[in-house]
């Protein structure tokens, strides 16, 4: 986090119109973004669930929880789909938000569509999300 702070202090000496970053929340850096905004640079946040808040400053986001939503929820219809509704999934997720909200929108889907199936979630800091499928694990 030192270094993140410190290369976030440089890019502001640096005055750029526009600094981005991804995944990283808001929180985390709440004292990089309101320097920048003091500054009158924007700030373009990408892969978080926070919501852009003011411009300069924390003003454009991408990959956000909308299109993970709608990720987590294609990768959950596939799953009941190829597993014919009797499947069960082990999801890994990293620990990042993003990827939580990922994991947790196809176990609900999941659990409310396809009651014959089992979802179990667990936190991994070493794999992505894995699938059981018909009997085998798949990435």
């Amino acid at each position: 986090m030192p270094d993140l702070n410190a290369k976030f202090a440089q890019a502001i000496t640096d005055k750029p119109a526009v600094i981005t970053l991804s995944g990283w929340p808001v929180a985390a850096i709440a004292g990089p973004i309101a320097a920048a905004k003091k500054a009158g640079i924007v700030v373009a946040l990408s892969s978080i669930l926070d919501q852009p808040i003011s411009n300069p400053g924390f003003a454009a986001l991408s990959n956000a929880g909308p299109t993970v939503a709608t990720i987590g929820t294609l990768e959950a219809n596939w799953f009941m789909a190829d597993s014919k509704c009797a499947g069960s999934a082990a999801l890994f997720s990293l620990p990042f938000p993003i990827v939580a909200y990922a994991v947790k929108v196809f176990a609900d889907v999941v659990r409310v569509k396809c009651p014959g199936c089992t979802v179990t979630t667990a936190a991994s800091y070493t794999t992505g999300a894995l699938l059981r499928v018909d009997g085998g694990w798949q990435p």
